[in-house]
């Protein structure tokens, strides 16, 4: 499935631990990498055009490094708006995924996403992969996960959104494990509580049983509560190694838009996030 990768630095120990992830991609087929940077034109303003002379040695030496894995590498630094350009760098490169960091320069916890990070994810008709850090007061920051892909959570609330995100976990041979996850937001007495739980056990046991057939054990869990809530509270119980969801547009311009779940979870998971994108048509 992710046999090109767009992969966003800002050169910081964050950026620079993006290599490890890399690495594990290409146990699921990674041929090609994309290594792209924006020089900011807001904050650099007529420091732009050295900055990106200067940008484009870093990138040599993280080209090398990549391509000692095998891999076929281009580099590429571009004046511009971050977000935008990301976004449309993945477009006209054809990228199967944009891999990029949860933390950068300014920004205070790994739980927090950058506002470049979160409008790439907004803007992006194309899979994004958010990465979580740990150690990141230090110099070494290094990827939470090492292995993503062992062990995965996937909220389930039967639109056709999170049914094609099944489909595509069927692509990904390296998942060991799945985990569905389903919230019951509201119900007014016990009667439409249980209704609600009996009828989530029906449809749940019939995609378990459906990934079964296609090679994936899995198991499912319910539970009362707000969907983001009950998400990251199963995904820390179940010890996921990923959380994969759909980003819902709502409204008229879809593009810009993100549902609110979706929001909270790629906003407050301490895992990594894979989000795929909802596209019109």
């Amino acid at each position: 499935m992710f046999k090109k990768v767009l992969l966003c630095t800002d050169f910081s120990s964050h950026a620079e631990a993006l290599l490890a992830t890399i690495e594990e991609m290409v146990e699921l087929g990674l041929k090609e990498v994309v290594i792209f940077n924006v020089v900011d034109i807001d904050s650099a303003g007529t420091n732009a055009p050295t900055f990106q002379k200067q940008k484009k040695e870093a990138l040599k030496a993280e080209e090398r490094k990549l391509t000692k894995m095998g891999l076929k590498v281009k580099i590429d630094i571009k004046i511009g708006i971050p977000a935008k350009d990301i976004v449309e760098k993945a477009k006209e490169e054809k990228a199967d995924l944009i891999l990029l960091g949860s933390h950068g320069k300014g920004f205070i916890k790994r739980i927090l996403l950058g506002s470049t990070t979160f409008d790439v994810v907004r803007l992006s008709e194309t899979p994004v992969m958010v990465e979580k850090y740990k150690n990141i007061e230090e110099k070494g920051a290094e990827p939470l996960i090492k292995e993503k892909f062992k062990k995965v959570l996937v909220p389930m609330d039967f639109s056709s959104y999170s049914k094609d995100v099944i489909e595509k976990i069927k692509q990904i041979e390296k998942i060991k494990e799945v985990v569905l996850v389903s919230a019951i937001e509201y119900s007014q007495n016990e009667d439409e509580l249980e209704e609600s739980r009996d009828r989530l056990e029906k449809h749940l046991g019939k995609i378990r049983l459906d990934l079964f057939n296609a090679g994936f054990p899995s198991n499912y869990v319910i539970k009362e509560g707000s969907a983001s809530k009950v998400i990251l509270e199963v995904a820390e119980q179940q010890k996921v190694d990923l959380v994969i969801l759909s980003k819902r547009g709502e409204g008229r311009i879809k593009e810009l838009l993100i549902g609110s779940t979706a929001t909270n979870i790629i906003t407050n998971s301490k895992i990594p996030v894979l989000i795929f994108p909802v596209v019109p048509g």
